[in-house]
């Protein structure tokens, strides 16, 4: 993918310096013809941007790698709430009607997200192995913003379960939680790297690469050709990483992390049962222990 979007530039770096080196080659075959010399005698402006574009590289790439890492990070954390919005529900709600409900607009809302911060996504397709075919239908009439309507959804399911206020209440913490991540998103969505500072990197690199086979030809002569588009290669990677990994939604497996949600929600919901028979038959015994404590005190 990487080479695939520099074949353009790469192609122009190796032509320009071809010509650069056949011109060269044409003047010392032919000496006579006093041709002008295409080789820079004075190497010192360009070594000095060298520094200046290392830097410009260097903090371009550093900014678009904090986008990234910050990105990772938050869906990171929705998808520990969305396990801990299961465990906590679980632990007090015994209507497995409302336990399935909140599962799968649980999982819906993952999908509602990374839709809302991607540009291609086809969230109807997304949502039908998750919601039924009715509550897909509702949320798609939603034209305003999809992850409010989600998260209305998910409180009122919560308060609609029978539990203690403070139950509810260290839910609707989680859910909290749900709601700072749609803003971080939208945050990092409509707050790119300043494009005066990306298109001026771009252009300081370009406008270096140009020089750079003038510089090359009395050191290299025709392996200038091959080291030129080398380095090119290597300077245009490092510039086009930092343009992927700014903006990390579309290049995170956002897929994944969302069935990874569903998938251990659902596993939560399918062990419920098996967890409650291991806490009864741990008490059992206790109980029984205690009652024969009893007895026998009562006895003496």
């Amino acid at each position: 993918m990487l080479i695939r979007g520099l074949k353009v530039p790469l192609l122009c770096e190796f032509c320009f310096s071809f010509c650069v080196a056949s011109w060269e080659s044409y003047k010392e075959i032919h000496p006579s013809l006093g041709l002008p010399s295409s080789n820079l005698e004075a190497s010192d402006p360009f070594h000095l941007t060298s520094f200046a574009l290392a830097l410009l590289l260097a903090f371009r790439l550093d900014a678009s790698y904090s986008r990234y890492m910050e990105a990772r990070r938050l869906w990171g954390d929705v998808v520990c709430d969305a396990r801990n919005l299961m465990r906590q529900a679980q632990g007090f709600c015994e209507n497995e009607e409302s336990l399935q409900l909140l599962l799968r607009w649980t999982s819906a809302f993952c999908k509602v997200l990374m839709w809302h911060v991607r540009e291609h996504c086809d969230l109807d397709s997304e949502l039908k192995d998750v919601l039924l075919p009715s509550e897909v239908e509702v949320l798609m009439q939603q034209e305003q913003h999809k992850p409010n309507f989600v998260l209305s959804v998910l409180t009122q399911i919560v308060h609609s379960m029978p539990a203690a206020e403070g139950q509810k209440l260290a839910v609707d913490a989680t859910l909290t939680k749900f709601q700072k991540a749609v803003g971080t998103c939208e945050r990092m969505v409509k707050t790119p790297i300043p494009r005066s500072y990306t298109r001026h990197t771009s252009r300081f690199l370009v406008i270096w690469l140009a020089f750079l086979p003038f510089t090359l030809w009395r050191a290299c002569h025709w392996a200038m050709v091959p080291a030129a588009v080398l380095i090119a290669f290597l300077l245009l990677g490092v510039e086009e990483i930092g343009v992927q990994i700014e903006e990390p939604f579309g290049i995170l497996p956002l897929e994944n992390l969302c069935d990874i949600v569903h998938a251990n929600a659902k596993e939560m919901l399918s062990t419920r049962h098996q967890v409650q028979q291991i806490v009864h038959n741990s008490s059992t015994p206790r109980s029984q222990s205690v009652s024969q404590m009893h007895g026998n005190g009562s006895h003496h």
